[in-house]
């Protein structure tokens, strides 16, 4: 953040004047495999459907990892793409630091209609009212579980756990009939088991609109929090970190793990590497009286700040939201727009059960220390499992760093 704060201020930025769409179109992006695949479908969607606008399309790895270096560097020289493939959740601490194209007038111009898609995902691209991203991906959160495992273990594979109890009792079950040190019943952490996963399953919120400050210390957080910490107290830590952290593919999909919560992206990975696992997914099991629930994440695509054809680039960003494009998005992902999954997931009941879920996902809070949030909860739950601290403390340190870092970005 200080090294954004340096390199571009903190100046409010208003939308461009466009400039002259003849100018080729450079866009950067850093998927490989199926990912990778489906956005160069894209790439060559829009190059047949706009034969008139040169786009050069560049892969670069490590695109914003470590804060985004490389791609804040190129821009504060003024070698920066047009549009890059961002995550989406990165978005408002890149636009409070004025490193993004705000796209309102441009968006508004065009009559671009939010309501086309998903809530968790349009939310995450408008940062204090204005818009600097457009949804292209999206995901969902749900338990995934092996059916032979289930069967081996006299549990009816027909009726997996809903509520966190019999989550507790399927898992212990599992483990009693399984010696094998390879395997384990289930693991909260692994797969997309992130803390946002199991905060919202307790009930809890991470931030308070109203206030504008982060709640981590929210009593259903920290109940979430406590019981990741008495189930890695009661089962061998030792052994979960041995399946989780060695294993060459995601546990579950090798059969490592009997449950395991994942996302669309899981189907992908087993389809690809061990189509003939025999699995289910159900949606997340909590607490008594609580629903189930899930959250989304995703990417967009956006205008960095200073690009040199803002207009052309405009025109890829609106064509990654048609529909033929999320057709081809939906290859690795899910589409951001319901109707296409709809369309292209009909016969898939995996996937229908992760759509179903998308109406009430969350969403990560969208305020400029996202990503330092993200890291203290991660690094917290480890702590947490770890048993190092209790979780009261451990959360309500998070609250306070988070909420001063935030307070500190408002001062500048």
């Amino acid at each position: 953040m200080l090294i954004m704060a340096l390199l571009f201020g903190c100046s409010s930025q208003a939308a461009p004047e466009a400039k002259q769409a003849s100018n080729p179109i450079t866009f950067w992006y850093d998927k490989t495999g199926v990912a990778g695949e489906a956005i160069e479908q894209t790439i060559n969607g829009f190059k047949q459907a706009h034969p008139e606008l040169e786009v050069n399309s560049v892969y670069v790895a490590d695109l914003t990892v470590g804060g985004g270096q490389k791609l804040l560097s190129a821009i504060a020289g003024g070698t920066g793409p047009d549009v890059v493939f961002f995550d989406r959740f990165q978005i408002a601490s890149w636009a409070q630091q004025d490193a993004l194209t705000d796209l309102t007038s441009l968006m508004e111009q065009d009559g671009v209609d939010s309501s086309r898609f998903y809530p968790a995902a349009w939310n995450e691209v408008v940062v204090d009212g204005k818009i600097f991203g457009m949804p292209v991906t999206t995901d969902g959160r749900v338990l995934f579980y092996n059916k032979d495992h289930f069967m081996e273990a006299g549990l009816n594979p027909d009726n997996p756990p809903r509520t966190i109890k019999e989550l507790e009792q399927a898992a212990a079950q599992l483990d009693d009939k399984s010696a094998d040190d390879n395997r384990a019943a289930f693991v909260p952490w692994a797969g997309q088991g992130n803390f946002y996963t199991w905060g919202w399953t307790f009930g809890g919120e991470f931030y308070n609109l109203d206030s504008g400050e982060v709640t981590a210390n929210d009593p259903n957080i920290v109940a979430a929090m406590q019981w990741i910490q008495d189930y890695a107290n009661a089962h061998d830590v030792t052994k979960f970190s041995a399946i989780t952290s060695n294993a060459q593919l995601d546990p579950f999909a090798a059969g490592q793990i009997s449950m395991e919560v994942g996302n669309n992206l899981l189907v992908s990975t087993i389809k690809n590497n061990n189509p003939d696992l025999n699995y289910g997914v159900t949606p997340i099991p909590a607490p008594e009286g609580h629903e189930s629930t899930t959250w989304s994440g995703g990417y967009s695509v956006v205008i960095p700040r200073g690009a040199k054809n803002v207009e052309g680039g405009f025109e890829l960003v609106k064509y990654f939201a048609e529909d033929t494009a999320q057709e081809f998005m939906a290859g690795a992902y899910l589409s951001v727009v319901p109707e296409v999954n709809e369309k292209v997931f009909a016969d898939d009941p995996v996937s229908q059960q992760i759509l179903g879920l998308l109406d009430i996902a969350h969403w990560r809070p969208v305020i400029s220390q996202g990503q330092l949030l993200w890291n203290e909860l991660q690094s917290g739950m480890e702590t947490a499992y770890n048993n190092k601290a209790k979780p009261q403390d451990i959360l309500n340190d998070i609250t306070a760093k988070v909420n001063e870092a935030l307070k500190q970005d408002r001062q500048n």
